[in-house]
């Protein structure tokens, strides 16, 4: 769960540690299939609970990550929810 309301406390949800993986993936998505996030190099996987510069509604949203182990062929992917509780 993130709780991105600026008080330092689980306000963004961090991967950063994907930088470090062969062809990292990572796509946030809402209740309807449309992407809300996209995970690169420029916002280092870190997602701030927002879409277009806005908050996103409080709720739940999939996400999906996948990457190789350097030296590997086979991706790891995994798929799941979080949950978003905004200000509103």
């Amino acid at each position: 769960m993130i709780t991105p309301n600026d008080d330092g406390i689980n306000d963004i949800l961090n991967y950063a540690a994907l930088l470090r993986k062969e062809e990292p993936f990572m796509q946030i998505y809402n209740r309807v299939g449309q992407i809300v996030f996209k995970g690169d190099t420029n916002n280092k996987f870190s997602w701030d609970g927002k879409s277009n510069s806005k908050p996103v509604a409080t709720g739940s949203y999939w996400y999906i990550m996948k990457w190789k182990e350097p030296g590997f062929s086979n991706f790891t992917e995994y798929s799941g929810w979080i949950l978003v509780k905004n200000r509103e």
